[in-house]
């Protein structure tokens, strides 16, 4: 999903550069563009500071494009990993960072078992939607499964062109500033994570502090203001159980007796986990 937010969901230390200050550095003289609390930078500040980063440690020409197909842990000394990208080529690192953004969207059962032929652009994953491209959605009914930021940009979006929202998702909508809480950017939580030795126990802290997905107060009260107007609905502790394409509109049923959509919905859109890549699964099988 493609939109200009204005703003980044991030304190100010949480950026690419090894220098913690460095961004409230590089905005020295527009403090303006750095938000309460946690001094949250714009969008376009925050851009900026990355390409500079860039010039600095000279990666211009560091991006290799190709995927990964397979990741090895080598036992001999000293300890390495061996990683095989689609070109057939190989690369040996000490270190890997996972940094793979969304992946694949992932399609879940219900979506499996859809057996009418459907337009493409009736359902698809957040990934696959740019907003700037949708020039009119009035009159449709927009039903958007999810609960974090995504979620909530992509109902906004939808409003301003004239469509009514439908947003569901299978607990309640979370409001928080941060999606973790901003002690993992620290020791007040790192230290305990760091003495933990047992990859799977880290894994499930790693779980936990992620808690799924939010909205951030702003957004919350946007959200809320369309609600009072007439222009979102939410659906909470709901999952979709069936979805028919039925004419030329969508017949949804949720998995609660008390849930089902009356309205026909024009079109379908859901965020959240995208799929695991095999690779990951074979060296993490957590």
């Amino acid at each position: 999903m493609v939109q200009r937010t204005g703003l980044r969901p991030s304190p100010a230390v949480h950026h690419p550069d090894p220098n913690a200050h460095a961004l409230r550095t590089f905005a020295e003289g527009r403090y303006d563009k750095l938000h309460p609390p946690y001094d949250r930078p714009g969008t376009r500040l925050f851009q900026e500071f990355c390409d500079t980063v860039v010039q600095r440690w000279q990666l211009q020409n560091h991006v290799v494009t190709a995927a990964v197909t397979r990741l090895e842990t080598l036992q001999k000394r000293p300890f390495r990993f061996r990683l095989t990208l689609s070109t057939g080529n190989t690369v040996l690192a000490r270190r890997v960072v996972l940094a793979m953004g969304g992946g694949q969207p992932y399609l879940p059962d219900w979506g499996k078992q859809i057996s009418a032929t459907y337009p493409p652009e009736r359902l698809c994953h957040a990934n696959q939607i740019r907003l700037p491209a949708l020039n009119s959605l009035k009159g449709e009914t927009v039903l958007i499964v999810g609960s974090g930021l995504t979620s909530g940009h992509l109902a906004v979006g939808a409003v301003k062109r004239g469509a009514k929202v439908v947003m569901m998702a299978r607990r309640t909508f979370q409001e928080k500033l941060f999606d973790a809480e901003p002690g993992w950017l620290g020791p007040k939580y790192l230290k305990g994570f760091h003495e933990e030795a047992d990859m799977q126990a880290r894994w499930q802290m790693v779980q936990q502090a992620r808690n799924g997905g939010s909205l951030t107060p702003a957004m919350m009260t946007r959200l809320r203001q369309l609600q009072r107007q007439g222009h979102i609905t939410f659906y909470e502790h709901c999952q979709v159980a069936d979805a028919q394409w039925q004419g030329d509109a969508w017949k949804v049923c949720c998995d609660t007796t008390r849930c089902m959509i009356a309205s026909p919905i024009n079109r379908f859109t859901a965020s959240g986990s995208p799929r695991e890549r095999p690779w990951i699964s074979d060296l993490i099988p957590y």
